[in-house]
């Protein structure tokens, strides 16, 4: 088998306020993380892992989210609401998705990961059975056989939801910074 990786330029995101990768939210609000323009990228892959959701939640298991989103012109994604769509595919959960459109609940943090995706990884990407677009992607790696090997460039961020100055927060974190949603 055979072919060709470029790896994205390294990016990191811009007009957040962080401490040791860390911020807060306002409670009930989105937040809208950017970035610049990232050089080789096609596609972005984010993943958040929201915890802390009480009474929303069916388990005491974080929720998974992750959202595909292609085009390597993209620059921006709103923490929650941008990772939606999966809870309204996926898990059929209307009241969990009404409360996470509104915004990240008080008492709950969010793991945010989002990585700049190759070629190889985008043609990789299956975001269902029915393309709607039309465009049906191929693998990129060709020979006898099949596979997927790509490249992606990752950064993380955690946020918490909650007002500050709370007594019993262990750490202050800064609020995430402008462009709530």
């Amino acid at each position: 088998m055979s072919g060709v990786s470029h790896m994205p330029g390294m990016f990191s995101p811009t007009g957040l306020s962080l401490e040791g990768g860390r911020c807060r939210l306002t409670p009930n609000t989105n937040q809208r993380i950017t970035w610049p323009r990232v050089e080789g990228a096609v596609a972005f892959v984010a993943e958040a892992v929201i915890d802390g959701l009480g009474e929303l939640s069916t388990d005491d298991d974080p929720l998974y989210l992750t959202v595909a989103m292609i085009g390597g012109d993209l620059t921006g994604i709103s923490v929650p609401r941008g990772f939606l769509y999966e809870l309204n595919q996926g898990q059929n959960d209307a009241a969990l998705a009404r409360v996470l459109h509104a915004g990240l609940p008080a008492g709950a943090t969010a793991d945010i990961a989002l990585g700049a995706v190759d070629r190889n990884w985008t043609n990789w990407i299956r975001e269902g059975r029915i393309h709607v677009n039309g465009e049906v992607r191929t693998p990129s790696v060709f020979g006898d056989g099949t596979g997927m090997f790509g490249t992606a460039v990752r950064w993380k961020i955690g946020v918490e939801s909650r007002e500050a100055g709370r007594e019993d927060s262990k750490e202050e974190f800064p609020l995430c910074g402008g462009g709530i949603d």
